[in-house]
């Protein structure tokens, strides 16, 4: 009876851990979602693959976390050791996809020692090509570059200088159009938009930081997050699976029947 006692004791705890598992996983994959819709209108300028490698992760974990919530369901309903064996072992590869995100985050936001070129660096590099070859002729690229100077209220790479070594400022009617001693910009560079205020306007009009600085920072503070979820919530997992280990070795395997000769039918 005792063992009948803890068992069912078990099955209770392991019901409302997987009830949070499952609350859990979905704020694991709305988390991953936001991620990836957050950075969708600057897809293009971004080169480094760690900010989206570690948001498909965290997609991907939360996705098997549904599955693994059913199968733990119908286990814990049947107290059958193959449907509890397997879920221990999606919870363990759970956990290995969400502390992979947490940690490949969390060090590609803080550690130089394990990733030499910073964000600051990738950023400044594709933001100097996208200035210099892309932008007028990729309309991809030129939608986001206006996006984000639009959005972080900057101009260029490392100030609007930048934009004096690129193809579409250095265009003939461009040249043509602008005030004397002056670099053209875009549009999305200009405080208070209007038609050609890129090059046509006072230079009072536009802004003058770069937008490196910003955008890595930004970046940077959702690397935190995504490192922060992973890491926190695979911690959950280690528990579930110790609990459920616990019960699968109290669980006894179904006694086969004893077939028992008739003596007085024998004869």
């Amino acid at each position: 009876m005792r063992s009948e006692s803890r068992i069912d004791f078990l099955k209770q705890v392991l019901t409302f851990f997987n009830v949070f598992f499952l609350i859990a996983g979905l704020g694991v994959l709305g988390v991953g979602i936001w991620t990836v819709v957050d950075r969708h209108n600057y897809t293009p300028i971004i080169l480094s693959t760690t900010y989206a490698v570690a948001a498909y992760l965290l997609i991907g974990a939360g996705c098997l976390v549904l599955i693994t919530s059913a199968i733990g369901f119908v286990g814990l309903c049947k107290l059958r050791k193959s449907w509890m064996v397997a879920y221990i072992l999606l919870l363990l590869l759970i956990f290995i996809l969400e502390a992979a995100a947490g940690v490949l985050a969390y060090l590609r936001g803080t550690s130089k020692q394990i990733f030499p070129v910073s964000i600051w660096s990738d950023l400044n590099h594709r933001l100097k090509e996208i200035i210099a070859k892309d932008y007028g002729t990729d309309l991809a690229m030129s939608n986001s570059m206006d996006s984000l100077q639009k959005s972080f209220t900057c101009c260029g790479s490392a100030d609007y200088s930048d934009w004096q070594n690129s193809d579409w400022g250095n265009a003939e009617d461009r040249q043509h159009d602008k005030l004397a001693d002056y670099i053209p910009v875009p549009d999305s560079c200009c405080k208070n938009t209007t038609t050609a205020c890129g090059f046509r306007s006072h230079p009072s009009n536009i802004y003058y930081d770069g937008c490196t600085s910003s955008f890595a920072a930004f970046l940077r503070e959702r690397l935190y997050i995504i490192g922060g979820v992973g890491i926190g919530i695979c911690a959950v997992q280690l528990f579930g699976a110790v609990l459920s280990c616990c019960l699968v070795a109290r669980l006894k395997k179904p006694k086969e029947p004893i077939l028992r000769y008739d003596y007085t039918r024998a004869g």
